[in-house]
């Protein structure tokens, strides 16, 4: 091969070589681009706070001689909450909307004061007792309270959770009640603080 020749066999390898290696953009046309728009994100996380309880009914065994009542058995109540880290303690209640007729027929009432709850196995105590704080609670009329946590709420250890409380309730301090049907509602409720 002659000088010559090799001199353009060469420079068509060297071309060669450009066009292949070329970066790709090069042997396109130019990009059009359009301006920018911006789309803002954002959402909400809401404080809530639930409970759950069962069962819907608790039925008492009336023991005449002894003058008592004995309940069906325990009421389980689940609490589920979310919350800000503005609040520091979370409660539960049990309470009688009418201290002086928590049970009653159409001629007798039982107080709450015959009304006895154990909290989560606790010893039991009647359900005549105060919390001013609480409106919805009237004077006489508090089982005593429960609590969730096994102490205060603390950011962010426990602001969100599940947990569950037992309540049993009995009847004692009866004495002869007259033939009929006894019935109540006793109100559970939660409070974030």
């Amino acid at each position: 091969m002659n000088k010559r020749h090799f001199a353009k066999f060469a420079a068509v390898l060297l071309l060669s070589a450009v066009m292949i290696l070329a970066p790709a953009t090069t042997l396109q046309a130019d990009q059009i681009l359009s301006n920018a728009q911006t789309v803002n994100l954002s959402f909400s996380v809401n404080e809530s706070l639930t409970l759950s309880c069962t069962p819907a009914a608790v039925t008492f065994s009336y023991n005449a001689v002894a003058g008592t009542g004995t309940a069906s058995g325990p009421i389980s109540c689940t609490s589920t909450w979310a919350l800000a880290s503005t609040r520091t303690q979370l409660f539960g209640y049990a309470y009688f909307a009418t201290p002086g007729a928590a049970l009653a027929d159409a001629t007798t009432n039982v107080p709450t004061s015959e009304v006895f709850a154990s909290m989560d196995g606790g010893a039991v105590q009647p359900c005549t007792g105060t919390d001013t704080t609480i409106s919805t609670i009237p004077v006489g009329g508090l089982c005593s309270g429960f609590n969730p946590l096994s102490g205060p709420l603390s950011n962010p250890v426990n602001l969100t959770g599940t947990h569950t409380n037992t309540i049993l309730l009995s009847l004692a301090n009866l004495g002869q009640l007259s033939v009929g049907s006894y019935a109540g509602v006793l109100q559970i409720q939660l409070e974030a603080q």
